[in-house]
């Protein structure tokens, strides 16, 4: 009889010894408020890192510049904010096709189309444009077509040798020049055009420019003014 008492007894206590110990598990799974304290105070200091490393970047990475001419007209006008990407602990590989900014010391439109550089070849003639002996095609915009044929300028295509395709502004009659101008471009050296070509002053006139004073990539603008002359953002465009 003293056994089966004693049995009784071990038995009624094992629930109570059960309750408790998931009572333990679930007060250590629980996190005290310290540690809720300590990871609110680390998540909030590496925000404020992660905000202060974005903000140094974008400081030493990037420029805002405002195109000071209507050059590069139709992609960008005169006023449009423009990024530029020019990292100081990078030098840039400029290809054919990239919209570029140039330095202030330059008396020159401050956004312009690079289309040739290091040692190829550019040739000039009553507007026809050719790089290494290929000549720029260029379609007329369908959508233009009508409008154009009233306009002393119209709208097109233009294909570069490495089949980057943009849109430029040019007249039906050429004006520049009708003489023939060959170039020769050195290492280091870059040919620029505007993409408005019957009114930019670009390596046409001036010449070839050195790669190492300009500012850097235009990776893209925001248009300040529409055709109406309303006020903000028309439209954002992204070059690649």
């Amino acid at each position: 009889m003293a056994k089966t008492g004693s049995t009784k007894t071990k038995l009624s206590q094992k629930p109570k010894q059960t309750r408790a110990r998931k009572a333990t598990k679930r007060s250590a799974a629980k996190p005290s408020k310290r540690t809720k304290t300590k990871a609110l105070a680390f998540r909030t200091k590496l925000a404020i890192f992660t905000t202060f490393v974005i903000i140094v970047l974008l400081v030493l990475c990037f420029d805002m510049l405002r195109a000071q001419s209507s050059a590069m007209s139709p992609a960008i006008d005169k006023g449009d904010l423009i990024l530029v990407f020019n990292p100081p602990f990078h030098s840039l590989r400029y290809e054919a096709g990239d919209v570029v900014a140039l330095g202030k010391n330059l008396n020159t439109p401050n956004i312009l189309r690079l289309v040739a550089n290091n040692g190829e070849h550019v040739t000039t003639s009553l507007g026809e444009i050719q790089i290494n002996g290929k000549r720029l095609r260029a379609r007329p915009v369908v959508s233009d077509a009508i409008r154009s044929a009233q306009n002393e300028v119209q709208d097109c295509f233009e294909t570069l040798p490495n089949q980057r395709v943009h849109r430029i502004r040019c007249a039906k009659q050429e004006l520049v020049s009708s003489s023939v101008s060959k170039t020769r471009l050195a290492q280091g050296e870059a040919y620029l055009l505007g993409d408005n070509r019957a009114a930019a002053l670009d390596s046409r006139k001036l010449g070839p420019i050195a790669q190492e004073q300009l500012q850097g990539k235009v990776l893209f603008t925001l248009r300040t003014k529409s055709s109406d002359s309303a006020l903000f953002g028309r439209w954002l465009k992204f070059f690649h």
